[in-house]
């Protein structure tokens, strides 16, 4: 058993393009969302009345309750939504064998905890609301939909405050700060796209309420740029690694310029396996 996990260490450590990943949900994402457009159009752009309204510009969920489109729907926000968690694993992963800056300090473990935890919530949400079809299940599909943005939202808001605490350990570190500053416009953006869209969708203006669901779904996909950035620098530093065993000492990960001060913070005594679960042996 303890042969197959260190072999399994050993292999997720020369894995190199992490980013690839975010960048694998974004391609989903967004193309699903052109290819339910591109159905809409070419049916001649029908009006949807599911939402008791006969509007020029159809829900996203409209569309996607039309004949055909759940399947497209459920797929590829299934698809989508296993990217996303795996790209938010990934970051804490890659920061606790030392490809990106570690978690020296528990807060800044727990809140990666955190955004992971909100992520998978909120793609829950997303997964159900493909399920619950608005013409069938509208209380669900509408508590879905809340439930997908408050977690996504959330995730967001625990990954900017992440970096704010990684760039005090890290000063030198410049994008770390500008990391955080984009999730944070993102997150203004997006909560200000939000708060628009459930306003003129309960007081029935579907035109603007739709229109700026279409805008909020493609904003979506930016937050995900900005993930596949932070872990871009992991790809540069997988020749860090024993070509062996795939151990590495735990000072030695981190480039010199990227130690924060006092750093290391006690000497340390052993190498540690790339799985990170015992890096704050010597890390506090």
């Amino acid at each position: 058993m303890e042969h197959r996990q260190s072999a399994a260490s050993a292999l997720l450590a020369r894995i190199e393009h992490y980013w690839l990943m975010p960048v694998a949900c974004l391609v989903v994402w967004w193309s699903m969302l052109i290819a339910m457009l591109a159905v809409w159009a070419g049916q001649g752009r029908p009006k949807y009345v599911y939402e008791g309204e006969d509007a020029a510009v159809p829900y996203i969920s409209d569309i996607a309750a039309s004949a055909g489109m759940q399947v497209l729907f459920i797929t590829g926000d299934a698809v989508q939504g296993l990217f996303f968690i795996l790209t938010l694993w990934a970051e804490r992963y890659l920061r606790h064998n030392g490809r990106l800056e570690y978690h020296f300090r528990q807060r800044e473990n727990t809140i990666s905890a955190m955004a992971i935890a909100f992520g998978m919530i909120g793609q829950l949400g997303l997964v159900l609301v493909a399920v619950c079809r608005v013409d069938r299940y509208k209380a669900a599909h509408y508590y879905s939909v809340g439930v997908f943005v408050a977690g996504v939202g959330l995730a967001a808001a625990c990954s900017s405050v992440e970096f704010t605490w990684l760039r005090q350990s890290y000063p030198e570190v410049r994008w770390l700060r500008r990391s955080y500053k984009l999730k944070l416009v993102w997150f203004t953006i997006a909560f200000v796209l939000a708060t628009v869209f459930l306003f003129n969708t309960f007081t029935n203006n579907a035109d603007v309420g739709a229109s700026v669901e279409w805008i909020l779904a493609f904003w979506y996909g930016a937050f995900i740029i900005i993930l596949a950035v932070d872990l871009y620098p992991a790809a540069k530093a997988v020749d860090r690694f024993d070509d062996k065993d795939g151990r590495l000492d735990c000072v030695e990960a981190v480039p010199e310029k990227a130690r924060p001060r006092g750093y290391p913070f006690r000497e340390p005594t052993l190498s540690y396996n790339l799985d990170g679960s015992t890096c704050f042996d010597i890390c506090e």
